[in-house]
C-alpha cells in the first residue's frame, strides 16, 4: 500500500464524519406567551417550570408548551422543587396521549439578564444527570420589551470533558450581542435560539387582538348587531345539545357503582382539550349583556350629544 491509497482512505473516513453544526432551540410562540406570562406574573420574585417539546435530532430540540411549577421565592434550589407536583403534572401529560416530553426548564432572571448562578447551575446538573439533552432557558421579564425578549438557553459542560482534558463542543454565531463575560459562565454554554411561528400559533396570535377605550363608543349597525345575536343564539342551542349530552354520560358512569374518585379520574381525562359548554355558555351570556348595554349606553350618548 503506497502513499497515495492511504491518503484516499483517509479522505474517504473524513468525508463520512458529519459536520458539528451549532445546536438550536426552536420554541413555538405559544410556549413563549406562557413562559412569558408566567414570568411577568411572578415578578420580582423567581418562578420555574418545565417545557415539553421533542428532540429532533442532534443538533435541534423544539419547545412547544410548557406548564408551570409552584416554586416562588428570591432564589431557587433543587430543594425547594416539588417532585411530587412534577409527577402528578407528567402523569395527567401521558394521559393526554400527547407525544411531547420533557426537554428542558425555565426560570425567571427579574432584572438581572440570562445567566446561570450557582443554585441553578446545581439544578441543571441534577437535570442533565437523567437527560443529557435536557435544556435550561433564561427569561428576564423586567429587561424584556415589545418586540425584544431577554432569554437564554443553557446547558452545563461536561465534568468528563475538563477531566480527559478535551476542548468542549463550540457554539459559534453571529446573531446577539456582546455580553459582560461572568466568574462562573466557564462551567456552561449557550445554545441558539430560534422561533417558529406554526398556523395555530398565528391564528391564536391574530385573535390576541388589543382593544382601545374608544371601542366601547362605537355604535354598531342594526344589522350587524342582529346577525351577531343570530349567531350567538345558535351557539348557545349547539352548546345546550352538548351540556345536556355530557350529563348523559356522567349519569351512565353514576349507574355503574364506581367510587366518586374514578369518575373524576375518567372525566379529566375524556374531556381535556375538549370545549366545556358550561363555562362557554357562562361566557357568551355575559359577553351578550355587556355588549347590548355597550350599545345601548353609546346609543343614549350620540342621540343626547349630537
Amino acid at each position: 500500500m503506497d502513499l497515495r491509497q492511504i491518503q484516499d482512505i483517509l479522505t474517504k473516513k473524513a468525508s463520512k464524519i458529519p459536520p458539528d453544526y451549532s445546536e438550536t432551540i426552536q420554541i413555538t410562540s405559544l410556549a413563549l406567551l406562557k413562559m412569558l406570562k408566567h414570568c411577568h406574573d411572578g415578578s420580582p420574585n423567581q418562578v420555574m417550570g418545565i417545557m415539553l417539546g421533542t428532540v429532533v435530532d442532534d443538533y435541534t430540540i423544539c419547545v412547544d408548551d410548557a406548564f408551570a411549577l409552584p416554586q416562588v421565592g428570591w432564589a431557587i434550589n433543587i430543594d425547594s422543587i416539588d417532585v411530587e407536583f412534577l409527577k402528578k403534572m407528567l402523569k395527567l401529560q401521558k394521559q393526554t396521549q400527547n407525544k411531547l416530553k420533557p426537554v428542558g426548564w425555565y426560570h425567571s432572571h427579574p432584572g438581572k439578564g440570562p445567566f446561570l448562578d450557582t443554585d441553578d447551575a446545581f439544578i441543571q446538573k441534577e437535570f442533565q444527570q437523567e437527560e443529557q439533552r435536557f435544556a435550561a432557558v433564561v427569561i428576564d421579564p423586567i429587561q424584556s420589551c415589545y418586540g425584544h425578549v431577554i432569554i437564554g438557553a443553557f446547558r452545563l459542560v461536561s465534568q468528563e470533558t475538563f477531566d480527559l482534558g478535551v476542548e468542549p463542543r463550540l457554539t459559534t454565531s453571529n446573531i446577539g450581542h456582546l455580553e459582560r463575560p461572568l466568574v462562573y459562565s466557564k462551567t456552561y454554554y449557550k445554545m441558539l435560539i430560534k422561533y417558529s411561528l406554526k398556523e395555530k400559533d398565528r391564528k391564536l396570535l391574530m385573535s390576541m387582538k388589543p382593544y382601545k377605550w374608544f371601542d366601547g363608543l362605537i355604535v354598531k349597525r342594526g344589522s350587524d348587531a342582529e346577525s351577531e345575536n343570530e349567531g350567538r343564539i345558535q351557539n348557545a342551542c349547539e352548546l345546550l345539545d352538548l351540556f345536556n349530552q355530557r350529563l348523559k354520560e356522567e349519569h351512565k358512569l353514576l349507574t355503574e357503582k364506581k367510587s366518586p374518585q374514578q369518575i373524576q379520574a375518567e372525566l379529566a381525562v375524556k374531556y381535556v382539550g375538549k370545549i366545556d359548554p358550561r363555562r362557554n355558555m357562562d361566557k357568551n351570556a355575559s359577553i351578550a349583556i355587556e355588549d347590548t348595554l355597550s350599545q345601548s349606553l353609546a346609543a343614549m350618548i350620540f342621540n343626547v350629544t349630537f
